[in-house]
């Protein structure tokens, strides 16, 4: 959960910063490593504040390592301060923008990020995260599909989507709101689509799943995802 005002038994471990670099309307987005903390995600330039450093000089440093770009304290516009707490943590959260006049040339930091994005803000939280099954798989081989499971005894479908998330990613479920029902693969039985917000670092639990992470809608556009879920895509997620 994400506060404005310190929330009750906050006991931060670390402080973090973040920046919006904007150009031209639209923000730049760092595809994390999927080794990495918080892999396979799109994010802001960042990091920890490490111990010496305010958190101005920390967004500084941060930029320069994570993007070639060199800044100066005084080119940052100090937005918000927010409280951070995931289940096993919390952490204080810095938030700059940075506006630029030139799009710079950037050198992504390899041993952290695969890639980037200049996006415009509207379009920033559509991504989607996806999983691959591996060519041994007994359901949709070799195809792109969004997760999910059969629910167990006395299990609603909220529930079987925290628990399934929590099986095969480790990642924490906070599902938002119901899509769509559709008839499922076995006569008699329904399948419950929702969006959900997703939070911890992806670590894959099963070996029929060969790859994970998120993606954006354009991307997702020339992947091979299952048919079923890509009429879901089209007709509720991408319109």
């Amino acid at each position: 959960m994400i506060y404005k005002k310190i929330p009750r038994s906050f006991n931060p471990r670390f402080k973090v910063v973040g920046c919006f670099m904007e150009h031209d309307g639209k923000i730049l987005l760092l595809h994390r490593l999927k080794n990495k903390s918080e892999g396979n995600r799109w994010g802001l330039p960042g990091g920890k504040i490490d111990q010496g450093e305010n958190k101005h000089q920390a967004m500084v440093r941060e930029i320069r390592e994570e993007t070639g770009v060199r800044v100066f304290p005084e080119n940052l516009e100090y937005i918000v301060k927010l409280y951070v707490k995931y289940p096993k943590y919390h952490f204080v959260y810095h938030i700059f923008r940075l506006t630029l006049n030139k799009l710079p040339k950037l050198k992504l930091r390899v041993k952290e990020h695969k890639g980037f994005k200049w996006i415009a803000p509207k379009d920033a939280t559509k991504y989607v995260l996806l999983h691959k099954r591996d060519d041994k798989a007994k359901v949709n081989p070799n195809q792109w599909a969004f997760f999910g499971g059969l629910s167990e005894r006395n299990e609603t479908p909220k529930q079987t989507f925290v628990r399934e998330l929590k099986e095969e990613l480790n990642l924490d479920i906070n599902p938002i709101k119901k899509i769509a029902e559709t008839p499922g693969d076995v006569p008699g039985q329904t399948t419950y689509w929702w969006t959900c917000e997703a939070r911890g670092d992806i670590k894959i639990n099963t070996e029929e799943i060969a790859e994970a992470g998120y993606f954006t809608l354009e991307e997702m556009e020339k992947m091979n995802i299952w048919p079923a879920n890509k009429q879901i895509f089209s007709k509720y997620i991408n319109s």
